[in-house]
């Protein structure tokens, strides 16, 4: 994509009709609901594609806009060999605040939703949210090893998502 206005346009063709599509089989239907599921959508799609950079770069699938990888001085070369430096890490968590931003604008739909779809969304976004927060303690480097979670990790959002407020 050469630009983030093209890689917009086409998650708002790909992502958020199936974001619309989950949130109306959750009968959440109403403008606002939509406008939290779009931007939900957007969120976790964006989300998706930058823990599958590596793998994604190789075979030239890059859903990063290359008007920002020239302004950050990244190259797509750069991006298919793992050379993680400066320009690199600040790329990425440029990336990552538009996917908490998104996910935040979004978040209101769990408390839309009944318990049992409120609670599923709620453990994906705060999956979503630590995930985040493991990228930035590994200093945006998705190169190293594969970016998860490990069961200790998985087990405190469980609890969290059960026992803790969902915020950013």
């Amino acid at each position: 994509f050469e630009t983030a206005d093209a890689l917009d346009d086409f998650v708002h063709l790909w992502a958020v009709p199936h974001g619309r599509l989950l949130a109306g089989l959750a009968e959440a239907d109403f403008s606002t609901q939509r406008r939290w599921a779009d931007e939900l959508a957007r969120g976790f799609f964006h989300l998706d594609r930058l823990v599958r950079l590596p793998p994604d770069a190789k075979p030239n699938r890059l859903f990063l806009p290359l008007d920002d990888l020239r302004q950050a001085g990244v190259s797509v070369e750069q991006l298919r060999a793992g050379t993680v430096d400066e320009s690199v890490r600040r790329l990425l968590w440029k990336h990552s605040v538009r996917i908490r931003d998104a996910l935040v604008q979004g978040r209101s739909l769990i408390n839309d939703l009944s318990f049992r779809q409120g609670y599923a969304l709620k453990w994906y976004w705060m999956g979503a949210r630590a995930l985040l927060e493991e990228l930035d303690r590994r200093e945006y480097d998705l190169w190293g090893r594969p970016l998860d979670l490990g069961p200790f990790r998985r087990a405190q959002v469980y609890a969290q998502t059960l026992f803790g407020r969902a915020g950013l």
